[in-house]
């Protein structure tokens, strides 16, 4: 009996790194997790012992199944490059599988094959960072933002968390409003009160881009207690998200209105998605939830280079009757 094949598909984002690994002809799925892909941020070395340790795992319950690898994508933040399947990543997981057919993509890609199960739409994406994918009916890929955090990423966890802290300060300093923010990134900080020198001692030096964006949970709950900074950051990252989509639609030739989203920032609820779905509805554009998950995405992508590769039209052609 011929061992079952599996497939492979890999969302390596800016903070974390999740992977399905699914059966190709029985449909059985395998959730996976890592640390993050994005060598731009973390370093090569540091992404390819992520996403070693992750290949590890798939390995681990492949060989729990008796099974074998057939094919993988693997989305990378970093990918962005003209040859995709050249890149590192890539290469990587062809050194761990290689009777496999290994495909590479950018984290965005994948989010977008699944958003509309590889049919057209708009994806905004709102994680630690931000940006925005359109596949066209024709199949022509547009992108929007992904500029990172020094002159980008607006709307996104960091600079949810920056501008977090920027409202906590002020208020600290009599410049803005009082606000539950204060004393939730206080508390997260371990300080007993959001002053200057306790707080620029704690996070200079000590705190990177994903840290910071994990303080959209303290945006979160501050917005729920009724918090108006919170809320009005809120609306202006939903402001910045719609924009996004808009530029894509622009792009589009106003062909494309169905829009998904993905990403920390919109799981908040609510209070990001209620004034972003406003503001695409006034420029014409319809938002609904992702048809799959980024590394389903990944999957499906994984299956189409499988049935383009020549080895798997050689079995079935030997196959058929």
């Amino acid at each position: 009996m011929k061992p079952a094949r599996y497939l492979l598909g890999i969302d390596g984002g800016g903070s974390r790194s999740e992977a399905v690994l699914q059966s190709l002809d029985a449909g059985e799925a395998v959730v996976l997790r890592g640390g993050p892909l994005n060598a731009h941020t973390d370093g090569e070395a540091k992404a390819r012992g992520h996403l070693l340790a992750l290949l590890e795992q798939a390995e681990e319950r492949l060989a729990e199944r008796g099974g074998v690898l057939a094919a993988a994508a693997v989305a990378a933040a970093c990918n962005t490059g003209p040859d995709k399947d050249a890149h590192w990543s890539v290469e990587t997981a062809r050194e761990r599988f290689p009777d496999a057919r290994i495909a590479g993509m950018e984290d965005t890609e994948a989010a977008l094959e699944g958003a509309f199960a590889g049919g057209p739409g708009i994806l905004v994406i709102a994680g630690t960072g931000s940006a925005a994918a359109a596949r066209t009916e024709e199949g022509r890929l547009l992108s929007c933002g992904g500029w990172g955090p020094w002159f980008g990423d607006e709307g996104s966890g960091y600079w949810l968390g920056c501008e977090a802290l920027r409202a906590a300060a002020r208020a600290a300093d009599g410049r803005g409003e009082r606000t539950r923010l204060e004393e939730l990134l206080a508390e997260r900080l371990g300080l007993p009160s959001f002053a200057m020198e306790e707080a620029v001692r704690r996070l200079y030096g000590s705190w990177g881009r994903k840290e910071i964006a994990s303080l959209t949970r303290q945006v979160a709950e501050a917005a729920a207690q009724g918090d108006a900074a919170a809320l009005a950051l809120l609306e202006q990252a939903a402001e910045h998200l719609a924009e996004l989509a808009q530029a894509l639609h622009r792009a589009s030739e106003r062909s494309l209105t169905r829009v998904s989203y993905v990403g920390g920032v919109f799981a908040i609820g609510e209070p990001v998605l209620g004034p972003w779905r406003l503001r695409l509805e006034q420029s014409g554009l319809t938002a609904a939830p992702p048809l799959l998950t980024p590394p389903q995405g990944a999957v499906e992508y994984a299956r189409k280079q499988l049935r383009g590769d020549p080895r798997e039209r050689r079995t079935n052609d030997a196959n058929t009757p």
